[in-house]
């Protein structure tokens, strides 16, 4: 039985593990580093690096370095709008309203003309991106699909065979086991 004590001690520390589980984490990561990196250049040829990026690391789509700023803020300073809807296709949102240390919000770290046609392009340019990323969803599952073919490591795509024996033991048939179910008194003067 649990007294009341510790009835309140598990559910403080209970509730203290969802708080931090649900608090963002501010910190300048290498990562982080490669994001902005990433988001600050507007070119074609970084939007598919842009993109594997992303891929592989889903998670930095929310990230936030220490400034409170992450690829949000950083897409809208450089008015890159391949950065805003790639973020945008991996869970954030371009409108966010969430503020920087300075009170800044992502949109806000844009200035001049260009910022108001932004987000034109954005929704066509996520379109193909989610397009994209299902397809190395599905290519990504079926490498799987297909490495888990070949359970027994033999070559083959059967779980029995040659590295099973004729019984389906694990050992092969030509090897002999040892009989250990005999003492011979060998280890009795160690």
């Amino acid at each position: 039985m649990f007294s009341v004590t510790s009835k309140l001690a598990l559910a403080t520390t209970s509730s203290l593990a969802v708080l931090s589980a649900a608090a963002p984490v501010f910190e300048d990561t290498p990562l982080t580093t490669e994001l902005w990196a990433l988001c600050s250049k507007n070119e074609d040829r970084t939007d598919e690096q842009m993109e594997a990026f992303l891929y592989q690391n889903p998670d930095l789509a929310l990230a936030r370095s220490a400034d409170k700023r992450g690829g949000l803020w950083w897409a809208w300073e450089y008015k890159n709008s391949f950065a805003l809807a790639a973020l945008k296709a991996y869970g954030a949102e371009p409108l966010s309203t969430e503020e920087d240390d300075d009170g800044n919000t992502p949109q806000q770290m844009c200035s001049g003309e260009e910022c108001a046609n932004l987000l034109s392009s954005v929704a066509d340019i996520e379109k193909g991106i989610l397009d994209r990323k299902a397809e190395r969803e599905k290519n990504d599952q079926a490498a799987m699909d297909e490495d888990e073919d070949d359970d027994d490591l033999d070559g083959d795509d059967e779980d029995t065979g040659r590295m099973m024996g004729s019984k389906g033991s694990a050992t092969p048939p030509d090897s002999k086991i040892p009989d250990i179910t005999t003492d011979d008194d060998e280890d009795e003067d160690l």
